[in-house]
């Protein structure tokens, strides 16, 4: 057989038979604005037109697993790319035990008809929402392959069951008029959608670089030996919160063929005196007798913690045994730990060397492209108008900082705002027998979603007051501004400088206001620092909490941190100081400084007493650039009173000249006091 004919053979086949007329294609990975129920197919317009298949038309899909799964065509669409490609529903991934980029054989599902079909529910089906599943089945013409899940949309809006084929009287066909259709016993797991590497977006080299840890070592691991080394034992996942490594670690579980023990860390934690290690040897035994076998611990930071730093006695003896049960691995082939966390400083040192946890795989906030692949994969269910695709272009790359759950808490703001609105039109319709009203969600619910969602990091953070000036209204500063634009433009680069901005000047010329509209202005994130109020009594939480505000800078990075009053924190270290607190404060925003470089965070200072600040913090390569916000000339003082008059004629032309000149040495905050006081006076 030619390499053609393998490839595509379009010999008839036997009605139910899936071994003849097929093509392959590859899997792609969710795309926005392409919604597929769970056991519908999109598949490209070269595929469509190779196998000869339309929107409507029912399909069997062959991948790793032996029996194939069948699946009815909803989108026929160029967007998927040239050659034969085939997205799939999200209960598809799981059934077929693929993943992107792998190759799978289409075909198309003959019409003969099932005489007898038994389906398992997940629950109960009372004989009202029975019939109506049977009566759905037999109109749509159902196909069927005995061990696939059948998704039937009960009611209106996308709503409904899953039902798994556990018995039929022929291996791929229809469900007709003519088909007996019975249920048998309930089985809660039928419902379940497992999770698998398709649901995990914008991690591309963290799944390779998992599986190559973790695959050879559970399916080949007398390959190790031979070779003459030992095999990987414990790989640790470590990032800040809502990243995804959680659900990386269940991804990868279900896409391995070996048994999973998976647990959350607080799971194994007993009540009583030795009941925590007792809880870790039986689970490192049933892994034992199990292997291949791959033990998940999530929150390892809870029975690993570190020995030496007011850990409690009971503590130390968890930790000492799970050090123990590692170290017995070496004589098991097959065996490995998978561990997450987000405080991997708190995992005892012991833990962290190789023969242990032998690799540490950094998960960091999603990049623009991550972020794009996080949205396909939420949305992918959604009813998205060709506006709400578009918004949702943009939302990839307007939502830096944001984690995988970030983005999930968006889309589902998203689809809130798409349910207020509907129900809000839609006042009298009756919920119960499903959707009297077309639902969509439009570029409007995006917006919205997008208002109500930041970056989950910043929470419970100092932010800078709001601002009711933006950056086109800041006026009689435009050198100013031009400096400070380029400095963040230059930071935000990737290989951009790290040089921070020190703003000085008298008080009252709005140097917060001026970082706050620029903040604005670039649509980043502004985090503040007020120098007094970094000081704590208790001893080292003042360098805790200033080194907490740079790192989530840099997790929600490209940002702005603001530090107010820079000379609080900063002051010159006078000849013979005896006041250790602030000089450690001090050291800390130094070390700080330096550890910003390549972060993609700009540093803005502010001060009136630029004279007060240690050398070292203004040093180039820290905040070495300066910018002076001087009292206002007489120009900008006039072009003050005239913004904030809002053209009225009480306070223009001669009367502003006049009262610029009168205003002269004054801040810009007394200008702005000036005008407010003439107008209310007038309005009186």
């Amino acid at each position: 057989m030619t390499e053609q004919d393998h490839h595509h053979n379009h010999d008839h086949a036997v009605d139910g038979d899936p071994g003849g007329k097929h093509s392959h294609a590859s899997v792609a990975r969710p795309l926005v604005g392409r919604r597929l129920a769970p056991t519908e197919v999109g598949i490209s317009s070269d595929l469509a037109r190779d196998a000869t298949l339309g929107e409507g038309d029912a399909v069997w899909i062959r991948g790793r697993t032996a029996a194939p799964v069948v699946a009815v065509v909803r989108d026929v669409s160029g967007a998927l790319g040239e050659g034969n490609v085939v997205r799939l529903g999200s209960l598809l991934w799981s059934g077929l035990g693929v993943r992107p980029g792998d190759v799978v054989t289409v075909g198309p599902v003959g019409a003969v008809t099932a005489a007898k079909v038994q389906l398992v529910p997940a629950f109960h089906l009372f004989h009202r929402l029975g019939q109506r599943v049977v009566d759905r089945l037999r109109a749509a013409r159902a196909p069927i392959s005995v061990g696939s899940s059948l998704f039937v949309e009960t009611y209106g809006g996308g709503g409904g069951v899953v039902l798994r084929v556990s018995d039929s009287d022929i291996r791929v066909g229809r469900i007709t008029d003519a088909t007996e259709v019975t249920f048998g016993e309930p089985d809660p797991d039928v419902g379940r959608r497992k999770q698998s590497l398709a649901d995990v977006g914008g991690l591309h080299q963290e799944i390779a670089r998992v599986r190559e840890l973790l695959e050879l070592p559970l399916v080949a691991p007398g390959l190790y030996r031979a070779i003459g080394i030992r095999p990987t034992k414990g790989v640790l996942l470590c990032g800040p919160p809502g990243v995804g490594k959680t659900l990386l670690c269940r991804a990868v579980a279900a896409e391995l063929n070996a048994e999973v023990f998976q647990v959350a860390a607080v799971d194994l934690v007993g009540g009583f005196s030795g009941e925590t290690e007792a809880n870790l040897r039986t689970l490192f035994s049933n892994a034992s007798h199990h292997a291949p076998a791959m033990i998940v611990i999530d929150e390892l930071d809870a029975v690993a913690v570190r020995r030496d730093a007011m850990a409690s006695q009971g503590d130390v003896r968890v930790a000492t045994q799970l050090l123990s049960l590692m170290d017995g691995l070496d004589q098991v082939d097959g065996v490995v730990v998978l561990g997450t966390s987000n405080r991997p400083d708190s995992i005892d040192e012991a833990f962290r060397r190789p023969g242990r946890l032998d690799v540490e795989i950094r998960l960091d906030v999603p990049d623009e492209q991550g972020r794009r692949e996080i949205l396909a994969v939420h949305t992918r269910e959604m009813p998205l108008t060709e506006a709400a695709e578009r918004a949702l272009e943009g939302a990839a790359s307007a939502t830096a900082g944001l984690t995988g759950a970030d983005l999930m808490h968006l889309v589902r703001e998203i689809g809130l705002a798409a349910a207020r609105r509907v129900s809000t039109q839609s006042v009298h319709a009756d919920w119960s027998e499903g959707l009297d009203v077309d639902i969509s969600v439009d570029a409007a619910d995006v917006a919205e979603g997008l208002e109500r969602v930041g970056p989950s990091a910043l929470r419970g953070m100092s932010h800078a007051a709001a601002t009711t000036l933006s950056w086109q209204d800041i006026v009689g500063l435009d050198e100013e501004k031009a400096l400070l634009e380029r400095a963040a433009v230059e930071a935000f680069s990737p290989a951009g400088a790290a040089e921070g901005v020190l703003l000085f000047g008298p008080a009252g010329e709005g140097k917060s206001t001026l970082v706050g509209a620029l903040a604005e202005h670039l649509d980043v994130p502004l985090l503040t620092i007020e120098g007094a109020s970094v000081f704590n009594q208790w001893l080292g939480e003042s360098e805790a909490a200033l080194r907490l505000v740079f790192e989530r800078a840099r997790r929600v990075a490209p940002a702005i941190l603001l530090i107010e009053q820079l000379d609080s924190i900063g002051y010159a270290r006078a000849q013979g100081a005896q006041e250790h607190a602030p000089m450690r404060v001090l050291a800390a925003l130094l070390a700080a400084l330096d550890r910003c470089r390549g972060s993609r965070v700009l540093v803005v200072a502010t001060t009136n007493r630029v004279d007060l600040v240690d050398p070292a913090v203004i040093r180039p390569g820290r905040i070495g650039r300066r910018i002076e916000i001087s009292e206002p000339s007489h120009e900008r003082r006039l072009r003050i009173i005239e913004q904030l008059a809002g053209g009225d004629p009480r306070v223009a032309g001669e009367a502003a000249q006049e009262l610029a000149t009168r205003l002269s040495g004054a801040s810009a905050a007394e200008v702005a006091r000036a005008v407010s006081e003439i107008i209310t006076a007038y309005e009186r």
